[in-house]
C-alpha cells in the first residue's frame, strides 16, 4: 500500500514537472506571478513525496523490528520448550505467543505448597532450567503473574496473608527474588505482579479451578 502511493506521487510529481514544460513550450512565455505559484505547488508536492518516504521507510524499520522481535521470542519458546520438556508433556506448563509477549503458565504446584510463598524444590529446579535461557534473553522484560483460585485465604493463614492479593503478589516476587539474587538477572527487567483471583485463565468452576492455579512468566521486549 505504501509503494503504491509512493508510485503514484513520484509518477504525479513527473506529471507537473512535464506540465510545467508544456505551458511554456505552448505559450511562450507565463507571467512571474504564474511561474511561482506553479514553482510553489511543485515544492509542496516534493515535500510531500519527501514525507511519504520518511513515512514508508520508517514502516520497514518497524515491520523488521517486530520481525527480529518475534524470531527472538521463538528461539527463546524452542529453548524452553525442550528445558521444561518433561513438564510440558504432562502438561503442568503451557507456552504460547500473544502479540508480542511470550507466556509461560506453570501449574503453582510446581512453585508452592498450598498457602505458600516459599518456593519448593520444584520450583527451585524449574528456574535452575529457566534462568540461563531467560538471562540470555537480555533485551526482554521478565513479568512474573501471579494468580489464585477463588477460594478465601483460611483463618491459619490470615495473619500472614489477608486475602489472595498478598499470597499472589508474594509468590510472584519469591520468583523475581530468586532470578535477581541467585542467578543475577538484572532487577531493570523483573517485574512481579500478583493479580489473586481476578484474571482467571478460564472461567472458574469447582472442576476448574486447579487451571486458575498458575504463575505466569511473561516476556515482552524492552522498551528502546
Amino acid at each position: 500500500m505504501m509503494e503504491s502511493i509512493k508510485t503514484i506521487l513520484k509518477m504525479t510529481l513527473v506529471i507537473f514537472s512535464s506540465s510545467i514544460l508544456l505551458v511554456f513550450a505552448v505559450s511562450g512565455c507565463v507571467s512571474s506571478k504564474k511561474y511561482q505559484t506553479l514553482e510553489s505547488q511543485y515544492a509542496s508536492m516534493e515535500d510531500r513525496n519527501a514525507a511519504l518516504e520518511q513515512e514508508v521507510a520508517k514502516a520497514r524499520a518497524d515491520n523488521a523490528k517486530l520481525a527480529r522481535q518475534k524470531a527472538e521470542q521463538e528461539r527463546i519458546m524452542e529453548d524452553i520448550i525442550k528445558s521444561l520438556k518433561a513438564e510440558v508433556a504432562a502438561k503442568s506448563v503451557e507456552i504460547k505467543m500473544l502479540q508480542n509477549k511470550l507466556v509461560v503458565s506453570i501449574k503453582d504446584r510446581l512453585f508452592f505448597a498450598s498457602g505458600s510463598a516459599e518456593v519448593n524444590r520444584d520450583g527451585q529446579d524449574i528456574l535452575k532450567r529457566l534462568a540461563p535461557i531467560l538471562k540470555k534473553a537480555s533485551n526482554q522484560e521478565i513479568r512474573v503473574l501471579g494468580h489464585t483460585d477463588s477460594v478465601p485465604i483460611g483463618k491459619a493463614l490470615s495473619e500472614k496473608f489477608r486475602s489472595n492479593w498478598e499470597l499472589s503478589t508474594a509468590r510472584a516476587t519469591s520468583i523475581i527474588q530468586m532470578l535477581q539474587w541467585g542467578y543475577g538477572i538484572g532487577p531493570e527487567r523483573l517485574v512481579a505482579q500478583g493479580v489473586a483471583h481476578h484474571r482467571p485463565l478460564i472461567e472458574e468452576t469447582e472442576e476448574t479451578r486447579a487451571t486458575n492455579r498458575v504463575v505466569e512468566i511473561i516476556l515482552t521486549p524492552m522498551r528502546d
